[in-house]
């Protein structure tokens, strides 16, 4: 057990992805525009999955096995991507619906950030600078962890200020 209340990591995914069901159940991205509405979906489907690996990640967390300490492995890494994926589109859909288009130096910017993020993500696999998990499957932050927490409230919070202004 991780001392952490598993009950409550599984009640806020589950209510997520009940969330993220209605959501997708109830076609809300048919009244957009195309590009928009598949931006909308993608945004839902990676939150569904977030909201699956997220659970089993915590619940696995240090037990033993080989199988395991891939799954935790790899599944922290998929959260990782997610966190590149999902600002960045909430920033654009913002700037797309309030301004009308997306500036190409935005564009330009979170590809560039995206990539050197994702590349340093990769880099992580041989030489843990974000994440790893140890020898007894725990999963262990480090100090590059912040930037990409960092990264994902600066999309959002830009979006949010793109929004107001």
């Amino acid at each position: 057990m991780t001392g952490l209340n598993l009950p409550e990591i599984y009640i806020a995914n589950g209510m997520g992805l009940m969330l993220m069901y209605g959501i997708l159940a109830g076609n809300a991205f048919s009244m957009q525009k195309k590009t928009e509405a598949r931006m909308l979906y993608f945004m839902a489907i990676t939150l569904v999955i977030c909201c699956i690996i997220d659970p089993v990640v915590f619940t696995l967390d240090g037990r033993p096995g080989a199988i395991i300490a891939f799954i935790l492995y790899f599944g922290n890494f998929l959260l990782y991507i997610a966190n590149l994926v999902f600002s960045p589109a909430f920033l654009v859909l913002i700037e797309k619906n309030t301004l009308g288009k997306n500036s190409k130096l935005l564009i330009h910017t979170i590809t560039v950030v995206d990539t050197i993020f994702l590349s340093v993500l990769f880099v992580n696999f041989f030489k843990p600078i974000i994440f790893y998990v140890d020898e007894s499957n725990k999963y262990q932050r480090l100090p590059l962890f912040f930037l990409y927490t960092a990264l994902g409230m600066f999309f959002t919070f830009l979006g949010l200020i793109i929004y107001i202004i």
